[in-house]
């Protein structure tokens, strides 16, 4: 008999299979309608009930940029359509280097994701080079002798110029020519001193201003010093020139220069001329200015300064007359600007002052930004900066600016007051004597370099019991740059830095070998990057390195994580590590203070370029034991000390061994067998940050390379190939 179930004593009735579910759609119809309409948001807000209902809680909901989300979103999926790789570029490769140069360099970890394609590497954009003009006339007849030692000291200023950020650029007589006022020039009767001086200035003019100087005139300071960065943004507002430079460098722009060359042809005076400043005619015998409106009522006020000034312009042509023979005498019968250092004569100085033997020449106006005011005046005085600068001072139409201390000039005074052994060569043989200051000048570059940098050169080396054989050329590279260049003058310092600190009469400048980068601005670095397959190889000393073991037992990105440890911590993420070292290869500090090479590739050949002066080989510098009293021998010198920071001392069977590692990695980079290159795909998957810090520092060598190579083919066709390897060697200068 069925169960009966009672209900406050009533019989409840049977409950079928079809009555249970209409009594649980009906729950079910209640609750839906039960949630929707009694939420807390379907309930009216009162005025008594707005201080309870402002206490709801909300869900919180990530604002984000729309920028970062559509790149992110877009990266992330996998069913987004294909898109085509950025346009190739021009000169964007050299050998197996690639690269695409765009300003999201140093956002964009990874380049992969920016240039879609896995070999070519994210660069910063090339830096513009402003030109430096030098002239140097070729239509003059010398022989093969003289001819290679002039290209020679030619080859030194370009270097030295280049390494500072410029492109230096030989004007000729062909330069000077193509200029409308060549004719009117032929036919003035002048001095061929002065005409040689004028047709240097016609050529610049021709090129449209920017830099000319003197192939004596050569930079030898920091890179990051005032002048150097002002003269690198190619901006220049006025017609300058440096006291103490005389005629060795100018800046300024195509309408200075024209009104400068405009002043000379039209001064009566210039027959007795024998420079280009010194047929500038004073100021006193311009034409008087139409005062401006505003500037009227200064007019009157200024009049007793203009007539001081009259004298002392007077008294200073007279001066500059005076001493016009002796200049004569001292120089010969050599052409202003024919030739190096007899083309340049001894610096007139501004007028008024007198030469001092040993003293700089006094401080002039500084070229300096000031600021206008928007109505253009300034209690009736007009304060227009390019007026300011265009006054008629005793030096117009030029602005002289102060001594330079990045920059030094060889001209014939200092020679043959400060280096009289070399002056003595020229005199005697010019060739031999151009050759020797030449080798003089290289040292003094190699000098001022090795002062910058008193905490030495840091060689990087990560896991140093086993990466010897693979930091093997950085090393042999600070030990070149450690040693003191050939020199005829061993003590002597350049001419802007007097108390410098000659290479052989100090200790030899320290190597040291750390494990990690440390940003110093006395230490100068050498990193050597090898592709992970390499560094994975030699660290962990396998001979063959298969997907199971690189799983089980590397380390990922182990390379960039050893170099960057000090500075950056342990818990950083390898994106963050290569954005750091991408500034640290490619930044502006890096410019000057490091050099990232390949560990799989030869020392660029060009490494000179990168600092400026000819690294003498290892071996053939000034050994210590050669240098003259007082100056002390290596026998009274201490004995190095090892360094704990610098790892231990390889074996020689270690560094057999590594030896071995590193060629048998170098044949696998270069292999085309499908085997090798799905275990070098596998490694590069493995070790995305160390990857793309390998290609990113082969990349920017090989671009700098291409920068070079590519401007010396195209100038070594210009004045006879004078002033270039690639000219020289092609035989352009005797052709």
């Amino acid at each position: 008999m069925p169960k009966q179930y009672v209900l406050f004593g009533r019989l409840l009735p049977p409950i079928t299979t079809r009555r249970i579910t209409i009594l649980i759609s009906a729950v079910f119809i209640f609750a839906v309608f039960s949630v929707i309409f009694t939420l807390p948001s379907a309930v009216p807000t009162g005025p008594s009930l707005s201080k309870f209902a402002d206490h709801k809680f909300s869900i919180p909901q990530f604002k984000s940029h729309p920028q970062w989300t559509n790149k992110w979103s877009n990266s992330l999926n996998p069913f987004r359509p294909k898109s085509h790789a950025p346009p190739r570029q021009k000169d964007d490769s050299h050998e197996d280097s690639a690269w695409f140069s765009d300003w999201k360099w140093l956002s964009t970890p990874f380049s992969s994701s920016f240039t879609l394609d896995e070999s070519r590497a994210l660069l910063p954009p090339l830096p513009d080079r402003p030109p430096i003009y030098c002239y140097y006339d070729t239509a003059i007849e010398r022989d093969r002798k003289l001819a290679d030692s002039e290209s020679a000291l030619l080859l030194t200023w370009r270097r030295a110029w280049w390494a500072q950020g410029f492109r230096p650029v030989l004007l000729s007589s062909a330069e000077a020519m193509n200029n409308p006022r060549y004719k009117d020039v032929q036919q003035l009767k002048i001095t061929p001193g002065a005409k040689a001086d004028i047709m240097r200035w016609l050529a610049w003019e021709n090129m449209g201003g920017g830099l000319l100087a003197s192939y004596l005139v050569l930079p030898m300071g920091p890179r990051t010093d005032p002048l150097l960065s002002f003269l690198r943004r190619g901006e220049y507002p006025a017609l300058t020139r440096w006291a103490g430079l005389s005629d060795g460098l100018f800046a300024g722009s195509k309408e200075e220069i024209s009104n400068a060359i405009k002043l000379v042809l039209s001064n009566p005076t210039i027959v007795n001329a024998e420079t280009f400043l010194e047929a500038i005619p004073p100021v006193t015998d311009l034409p008087p200015v139409k005062a401006a409106p505003a500037a009227a009522a200064g007019a009157a006020g200024a009049a007793g300064a203009a007539g001081a000034a009259a004298k002392q312009a007077g008294a200073s042509a007279a001066a500059a007359a005076a001493s016009a023979p002796a200049k004569a005498a001292l120089l010969g019968a050599v052409p202003v600007q024919a030739a190096p250092l007899a083309a340049t004569s001894p610096s007139p100085l501004p007028a008024g002052q007198a030469a001092v033997p040993g003293q700089a020449a006094p401080p002039a106006k500084k070229v300096a930004a000031r600021a206008i005011d928007p109505a253009g005046a300034v209690g009736g005085m007009v304060a227009d900066d390019h007026n300011d600068m265009k006054a008629r001072t005793k030096d117009y139409p030029f602005i002289v600016d102060d001594t330079p201390s990045a920059i030094a000039f060889y001209d014939t005074q200092t020679v043959a007051m400060k280096y009289i052994k070399v002056g003595d060569m020229i005199h005697r043989d010019r060739a031999d004597g151009l050759a020797s200051l030449n080798q003089l000048i290289n040292a003094h570059l190699h000098i001022a370099w090795q002062n910058l940098f008193s905490s030495g050169i840091a060689v990087l080396k990560p896991r140093a019991e086993h990466t010897t054989q693979m930091i093997e050329a950085a090393t042999d590279l600070a030990n070149r740059l450690a040693q003191c260049s050939v020199s005829p003058l061993e003590a002597s310092c350049p001419p802007n830095m007097p108390k410098c600190e000659p290479c052989v009469s100090r200790q030899p400048m320290r190597v040291r070998t750390p494990p990690t980068y440390r940003n110093t601005s006395t230490l100068y670095t050498i990193g050597t990057v090898p592709h992970p397959y390499t560094f994975q190889s030699v660290a962990h000393k396998q001979g063959a390195v298969d997907v199971a073991w690189l799983r089980r037992k590397s380390h990922r990105d182990a390379w960039l994580f050893d170099i960057t440890k000090e500075l950056l911590g342990t818990g950083v993420s390898g994106g963050a590590r290569v954005l750091r070292f991408k500034r640290a290869v490619a930044g502006e500090f890096a410019e000057g203070h490091t050099l990232w090479i390949s560990a799989e590739q030869p020392l660029p050949t060009d490494v000179d370029w990168h600092f400026g002066f000819a690294i003498p080989a290892q071996g053939r510098g000034i050994k210590k034991g050669e240098s003259k009293t007082p100056v002390p021998g290596p026998e009274r010198l201490p004995p190095p000390q090892h360094d704990k920071d610098d790892g231990p001392v390889a074996s020689p069977d270690a560094l057999a061994k590594e030896r071995d590692l590193l060629a048998k990695a170098k044949k696998l980079g270069v292999s085309k067998s499908k085997k090798d290159v799905a275990v070098r795909s596998a490694v590069e998957a493995w070790n995305l940050a160390d990857t793309e810090a390998w290609k990113f520092a082969r990349a920017y060598l090989a671009r700098s390379y291409k920068e070079r190579a590519t401007w010396e083919k195209e100038e070594a066709k210009y004045s006879g190939g004078a002033g270039s390897e690639l000219g020289r060697r092609d035989g352009g200068m005797f052709s």
